[in-house]
C-alpha cells in the first residue's frame, strides 16, 4: 500500500498514461521530488522502478484487452509498445506465456469451465506436492472458498517443441469428492 500521496499521484499518472512513455522528469514533477529522490522513493513505495512499473502496467492492460478479444498486434501498439516483437518478449517475461498461447488457453477455459468455477493452471513440471501447495495458497488467500473445491479444475500446460503451450490434461474434483475432502482435511 502506498503511503506517500505524491508517489501515489505518479502511479496514477503512469496507470492513466501507460500508452505513452512518461518522462522521469514529468513523473518527478508530478510527485514534487527531484528525479533521483523520486526514483528512490518510487522503488521503496512500489517495489519497482518507474520503468518496470510502466511495463507491468502495460502487460496488465494488454491482458485485459486480450480477454476483451482485441487483436494482439493492435494491443501491442495500443499499450505503448513501439515494436511488436518487444511486446511479445515483454509479455512473456511478465506473464510466462506468449499472447497467442494465452488466447488459446482462454478459449479452452471458456469451453471447459463455468464463469464462477475455480481454476488452477500449472506447468507440466509442477509436481503434485507443488499443485497442492498452490491449492492451499489459493484457499488461504480466499481466491475461492472451500465449498467450491469440488468444482475446482486443474489444467496442466505442456510445451511442444515449437515452444507453444497447450493444455494436455484436466483434473476435476467433481467426480472425486473423497480426494477433495482429504485435501480439505489436510489444510
Amino acid at each position: 500500500m502506498l503511503t506517500d500521496e505524491n508517489i501515489l499521484n505518479a502511479v496514477k499518472y503512469i496507470e492513466s498514461n501507460f500508452d505513452s512513455d512518461p518522462d522521469i522528469n514529468i513523473l518527478s514533477d508530478i510527485a514534487c521530488y527531484s528525479p533521483v529522490h523520486f526514483r528512490r522513493l518510487f522503488k521503496n513505495q512500489t517495489g519497482y522502478s518507474p520503468a518496470k512499473y510502466l511495463e507491468m502496467t502495460r502487460i496488465s492492460k494488454s491482458i485485459e484487452l486480450i480477454r476483451a478479444k482485441a487483436p494482439v498486434r493492435e494491443i501491442a501498439f495500443d499499450t505503448g509498445f513501439n515494436n511488436y516483437e518487444t511486446f511479445i518478449r515483454t509479455f512473456k517475461k511478465y506473464s510466462g506465456i506468449a499472447p497467442g498461447d494465452l488466447i488459446n488457453l482462454l478459449k479452452v477455459l471458456e469451453q471447459d469451465t463455468d464463469k464462477d468455477q475455480p481454476v488452477i493452471i500449472v506447468h507440466q513440471n509442477v509436481s503434485l506436492i507443488q499443485t497442492r501447495s498452490l491449492l492451499k495458497n489459493s484457499l488461504e488467500e480466499n481466491l475461492f472458498s472451500k465449498d467450491k473445491i469440488q468444482d475446482l479444475k486443474v489444467f496442466r500446460i505442456t510445451e511442444s517443441t515449437l515452444s507453444a503451450r497447450k493444455i494436455t490434461d484436466k483434473f476435476s474434483f467433481h467426480d472425486d469428492l473423497v480426494t477433495a475432502q482429504k485435501i480439505l482435511q489436510s489444510y
